[in-house]
């Protein structure tokens, strides 16, 4: 009887329409015979001798590294932030686990900090915290440049060279502080640190919820980001704000005024 059954098993598989016999690709670019079983038989068992190895769309795989099959057939690791780790989906360095999914809370909009946090439209995650932002592009791109002039021997002329002093870090109500002072001066047509209801920098980064002290660099006219870190250095008193460094956080604001004129803010936090 077994030698019949496997005559008949060789009979259904070499014979039959031959439309029926062209090979399939799957996403994983595996080739897989029309007609095979979906579960493995006996023999595909013995295929795989290897410990480790499943038997999936053919042919034999590691499951326990294989990224479209860890540990079982199909199950595939989420690409860019999972890692295939003994036959189980693992995140990697850096990142966090939600649901089925691995984040970078360092910078998830959705995830940011926690599984749970979810920052709104208007803000952005930084450092694992959600900030209120503008234009995100042109905020971080004044963080980043000073950050890169901080590290730097700076000559604030009169004032004498700075030494290199550490990153700031983009700060939340120093933000809406200073983002609320270009968007004044943009709409009114003035560059002043005093605002038209006569706050000084100080008053608005404490009316913000900001704990600490604050000083204020303003700057108009400029068409980018590094031109107005540029522009700071340059002047003898922004330089020296610049690289104070008992500043330890920074709020950037970024506006445009109705003639096209772009007004930058750093707002300097002592925590």
């Amino acid at each position: 009887m077994r030698l019949i059954h496997i005559l008949l098993m060789f009979a259904l598989v070499s014979c039959g329409d031959d439309s029926d016999t062209k090979p399939q690709v799957n996403n994983a670019n595996t080739t897989v015979d029309a007609g095979v079983d979906a579960e493995p038989d006996v023999a595909a068992v013995l295929m795989c001798p290897d410990e480790g190895e499943i038997f999936c769309g053919g042919r034999c795989i590691n499951g326990q590294i294989s990224m479209d099959h860890c540990g079982e057939c199909e199950n595939s690791c989420q690409i860019g932030a999972q890692t295939c780790r003994d036959g189980a989906c693992a995140c990697l360095s850096g990142r966090e686990l939600c649901g089925s999914r691995c984040y970078d809370w360092t910078s998830s909009h959705d995830h940011c900090g926690s599984c749970d946090t979810k920052c709104s439209a208007s803000e952005a995650c930084v450092d694992s915290n959600c900030v209120f932002v503008n234009d995100r592009q042109e905020v971080l791109g004044v963080l980043e440049f000073t950050n890169k002039a901080r590290a730097l021997r700076q000559d604030c002329g009169i004032y004498g060279f700075k030494s290199p002093v550490g990153p700031l870090q983009l700060e939340e109500h120093l933000s809406i502080a200073a983002q609320g002072h270009a968007e004044d001066m943009a709409a009114n047509n003035y560059f002043e640190h005093e605002g038209l209801d006569g706050r000084s920098p100080g008053e608005r980064a404490t009316d913000a919820g900001y704990p600490g002290q604050a000083g204020e660099n303003i700057a108009r006219g400029q068409a980018s980001p590094e031109e107005a870190v540029i522009a700071w250095t340059e002047s003898d008193g922004h330089c020296t704000n610049m690289m104070t460094d008992d500043y330890k956080e920074l709020g950037v604001g970024y506006a445009v005024s109705s003639d096209g004129q772009k007004y930058w803010v750093q707002l300097f936090g002592v925590p």
